[in-house]
């Protein structure tokens, strides 16, 4: 998948906004980071994209009710029909 990436800063002193990064870093270092053990940190970056995929395109979060990212920015896009692949989807 070849997405266009820009790091986005998070206002200061701003809950709402600053819990979803602290939510996703929770998440990452959980299920991705601390998941299982790595014998190097090369092999531990190379593993992310493993993991952020699934959590982007199929993946339900409760925040958004229970879509995944990729499908909630698209509902908020007007594009209702899009459907993650099966590859991204896990399947």
């Amino acid at each position: 998948m070849n997405v266009h990436k820009n790091a986005r800063l998070t206002r200061p002193y701003t809950p709402r906004t600053n819990g979803k990064a602290e939510r996703f870093i929770q998440a990452s270092l959980r299920e991705w980071a601390y998941a299982r053990p790595y014998s190097s940190s090369h092999q531990r970056s190379a593993a992310i994209q493993s993991w952020i995929d699934p959590y982007n395109l199929s993946r339900p979060h409760a925040g958004i009710g229970y879509l995944s990212p990729c499908r909630r920015l698209n509902n908020l896009l007007g594009n209702v029909a899009w459907r993650p692949t099966s590859a991204a989807a896990g399947g």
